[in-house]
């Protein structure tokens, strides 16, 4: 009896180890996923399309199942999919977001039926997973629209005719000039950049730096400031 307890004891730790490497080996399949998709998004120069099609690509070697996995990712109507795409009803989805609202999804389908688990064939860990990519893929696409608007916002500002800057009213320093605002005053497109905005300033009765505070006082309290400010070139 002591053996038979001994055998039945031995085989239920084999088949905890077992399970154990498996759910090991799975966990690392996930983060190697997401680890490419770091590295696709870090690539200087790459667009939003390639990333898209990158990370479409990489999702089903990250699934139980590689071999019967296939995925899509639709974006503002666009569909981009992964070899042998085919869509079943055994279907993994997490909506993108930008600005709360739905801008498409992350799909996981299986071609064939497995057994079932926490979510129809499909692991409570490959929810988070499929749910940290979409995620992902919100913020990426978020970034790429506020460095377009801020690319269109620059060539807006440098080619106007006339001088213009933006400083910070948290640090008092130069932001950004066009090229007229530098040449003006003697600067290298960018060099001013970082600087303090009453390098710009002259001294009259009041000093650039007391000139400088008065003013940014005033945009604090208002949001507004009208007048006059003698300046002064390098």
């Amino acid at each position: 009896a002591e053996d038979i307890a001994l055998g039945l004891h031995n085989i239920e730790v084999d088949e905890n180890l077992e399970k154990r490497t498996y759910d090991l080996k799975e966990r690392v399949k996930e983060l190697n996923c997401l680890w490419e998709i770091s590295n696709l998004i870090e690539r200087p120069d790459i667009s939003l399309e390639e990333i898209i099609k990158g990370t479409v690509n990489l999702l089903p070697s990250a699934w139980q199942y590689p071999q019967i996995t296939c995925a899509r990712i639709i974006l503002d109507s666009q569909e981009y999919k992964s070899k042998n795409f085919k869509e079943t009803v055994w279907k993994q989805a997490s909506d993108i977001i930008l600005h709360q609202k739905p801008i498409g999804t992350v799909e996981v389908y299986y071609l064939e039926e497995r057994p079932q688990m926490e979510e129809g064939p499909f692991s409570k860990e490959e929810r988070n997973l499929i749910n940290i990519i979409a995620e992902r893929l919100g913020k990426i696409v978020e970034r790429e629209q506020a460095e377009e608007e801020q690319r269109l916002h620059t060539a807006m500002m440098d080619n106007v005719d006339e001088a213009v800057y933006l400083i910070g009213l948290d640090d008092l320093r130069i932001k950004w000039t066009n090229e007229i605002f530098a040449k003006m005053f003697g600067y290298d497109p960018g060099e001013m950049v970082g600087k303090k905005v009453d390098i710009v300033n002259a001294p009259t009765e009041s000093t650039p730096t007391e000139t400088r505070i008065s003013i940014v006082d005033i945009l604090k309290k208002t949001g507004e400031w009208h007048g006059e400010v003698e300046n002064i070139k390098r």
